[in-house]
């Protein structure tokens, strides 16, 4: 239910605040503006390619201008919605280079797959992060726990 998903205005609050060294305490990035899969609306292409780069591209740039009204700042990272991003498979195989180029385009510094196989180094695309621990609606509290302690 909607009920256990965070408001705006705690957002706003968890935004705003900072440490004892006047720091951020919590950044917020993206996730799309509607949780929408990219790649199934590029592949599927609604009839008409264009038309899935426009979802695309409103996706990522309404969720950045959201962000940004919401928290005082500008998101830097998109996490793309069901895992999408950077698989080997199809559609993604497609249609993952062309969302890259969008959110590079509207500003995003790097994309967030949802592939615990790809190394974070100096030598990993930003635009193609592997994930360090995965995280869906349900997850229990003791799995969190032990993806946490697995991370150590």
């Amino acid at each position: 239910s909607d009920s256990t998903l965070l408001a705006w205005n705690q957002i706003e609050q968890m935004a705003d605040h900072k440490t004892n060294s006047g720091e951020n305490l919590f950044d917020f990035e993206s996730h799309t503006h509607t949780h929408r899969n990219l790649s199934a609306a590029l592949a599927e292409g609604h009839q008409d390619t264009n038309d899935g780069l426009a979802i695309v591209k409103h996706e990522l740039a309404e969720s950045m201008k959201l962000m940004e009204q919401k928290t005082g700042r500008r998101p830097r990272f998109l996490a793309l919605p069901y895992g999408g991003g950077g698989w080997d498979a199809q559609p993604d195989s497609r249609t993952f280079s062309v969302i890259k180029s969008i959110a590079r385009e509207i500003g995003y510094y790097g994309i967030r797959t949802s592939r615990r196989d790809i190394p974070n180094d100096l030598t990993t695309d930003p635009y193609k992060l592997g994930a360090q621990i995965t995280m869906l609606s349900i997850t229990s509290y003791d799995q969190f726990v032990q993806r946490l302690k697995n991370l150590e």
